[in-house]
Parts: C-alpha cells; sequence; structure tokens
C-alpha cells in the first residue's frame, strides 16, 4: 500500500530515509497510546509504541508538518501531514478544494464524505474525504471557524484553519487494537489495585475501632 509523499507502508526507517531524504534529519520521538483523559505514557509505565519522525516538507505545493509513524517493529504504519494555517475562508476552501481534486484524480472517487456547515453565529465549515484500499485508508479533514473581529481595529478571533491529512497503513489498526487492550489491562489493574488499598484500609479502621484504639489520638 502506498504512502504520502512516495513513502510505502512497511518501510523501514532506512527505507523511508532514502524515498525521502528529509526523513533523514527529522525530529524523532516516541508515540505512547493516548486513552481519553489519561496518556498511556512513560510517565505511568506505558511502553512506547515506536518512533515518530517528524519533517517540515510541503504537500500539494502547501508548505505542511508530516508525522511518519514506524510502529510495527520499526516498519512505517501511519502518516499524519499538517498543512499550514491558511489566512481567511477563501484561502483555505481553495487550498481544501485543490488538495480534494489532487487526490480525487490521484485514487478515484472517494469512498465516502461527510460535510457539516454552521453560519448562524460564525463560519463554520467541516468536510471530510475518505479513500479506502486493501486495508489502507487516506483522510483527508478540512475544518475552518472564525469567531468575527474583536474591537475597533478590526483583528480576528477564534481564527481555526485545519488542513490534515491521514493515512493509515493495513498494521495500524492491528497496532492500535493491540495497545488499547494494554491499556485497558493497565486501567483495570490500577482499579485493582485502588480498592485493595480501600479494603486493607477500611479493614484496618474496623480493627482499630473494635481494639478501641480509633480515639487514642483525639
Amino acid at each position: 500500500a502506498r504512502g504520502l509523499k512516495g513513502l510505502e507502508f512497511g518501510m523501514t526507517r532506512a527505507q523511508a530515509n532514502a524515498a525521502l531524504p528529509a526523513l533523514a534529519d527529522a525530529r524523532t520521538s516516541s508515540k505512547y497510546f493516548s486513552g481519553g483523559y489519561m496518556d498511556f505514557g512513560a510517565a505511568n509505565g506505558g511502553p512506547s509504541l515506536g518512533e515518530v519522525a517528524t519533517v517540515e516538507t510541503s504537500l500539494g505545493g502547501l508548505p505542511a508538518t508530516c508525522a511518519a509513524e514506524f510502529l510495527d517493529a520499526g516498519k512505517l504504519t501511519r502518516m499524519e501531514c499538517t498543512l499550514e494555517a491558511q489566512k481567511g475562508e477563501a484561502s483555505h476552501v481553495a487550498a481544501q478544494d485543490a488538495l480534494a481534486a489532487a487526490l480525487e484524480q490521484r485514487y478515484g472517487p472517494p469512498s465516502d464524505t461527510w460535510s457539516a456547515d454552521h453560519n448562524q453565529f460564525m463560519t463554520n465549515i467541516e468536510r471530510t474525504w475518505t479513500w479506502a484500499d486493501a486495508g489502507a485508508t487516506l483522510t483527508l479533514k478540512s475544518k475552518y471557524s472564525d469567531f468575527g473581529a474583536l474591537g475597533g481595529n478590526g483583528s480576528a478571533i477564534g481564527v481555526n484553519s485545519t488542513l490534515v491529512l491521514i493515512n493509515e497503513g493495513p498494521a495500524n489498526a492491528r497496532i492500535m487494537a493491540e495497545a488499547r487492550d494494554a491499556f485497558d489491562a493497565q486501567r483495570a489493574a490500577q482499579r485493582a489495585q485502588t480498592e485493595r488499598e480501600a479494603a486493607e484500609s477500611a479493614r484496618r479502621a474496623r480493627e482499630a475501632l473494635n481494639n478501641g484504639k480509633l480515639g487514642d489520638d483525639l
């Protein structure tokens, strides 16, 4: 399955560096599973899922930051590219439409689309295009919102222009499912430990009360 920027899912880091030389000098970090409000990260004993290489590049002629994830025993499983925020609704929509057209030209009609517009209090555009093939998915997410201007100088506040391309290989779903299972198992173990500690604390309190010692320090 083909990934973004000429990369192939299943490539090792060395192979990806050869295909996209900018990756050789990319920022490198570890990825940890995030489950809601608690990250399954190094701070609470979570294992690293693998290496993430982040590089400044371009996509569709626009500046972009791309993160390549090597989570399958050091092989490429996922890419996520965030384009530089656009200035104004017109430029955002133009960039959005150009990307969607280029992707459709390369991959054919999308297998799924979604959209929502809300204009009562603010401009709020949301669009999603998804292409699925041989277990791999490519998703373009577009979101633009503008809460208007602040004060008399016309300065914009609350402006958000987000264009993201997410490319996930066949192994990514399996790896995330395994990480979710490990995360759930850790949380279950933590809950069980907390319950044991609470039960032991209650037992000791009852024992102290029965022995007449609870009020000794009062």
